[in-house]
């Protein structure tokens, strides 16, 4: 179940990145965001 859902993520990250190239600005504020969940999903939560 785990990996399926870290291939669900990976699949959205590549779709989100595809957007940001086509996008501009909102792009880049995706990217953060994506940035942010990639960090929060690799730290063991800290909150």
């Amino acid at each position: 179940f785990y990996e399926v859902m870290c291939d669900l993520l990976v699949m959205s990250a590549k779709d989100a990145m595809n957007q940001v190239q086509q996008d501009g600005k909102q792009s880049r504020e995706t990217w953060e965001l994506i940035k942010e969940l990639d960090e929060a999903i690799s730290l063991p939560s800290s909150r």
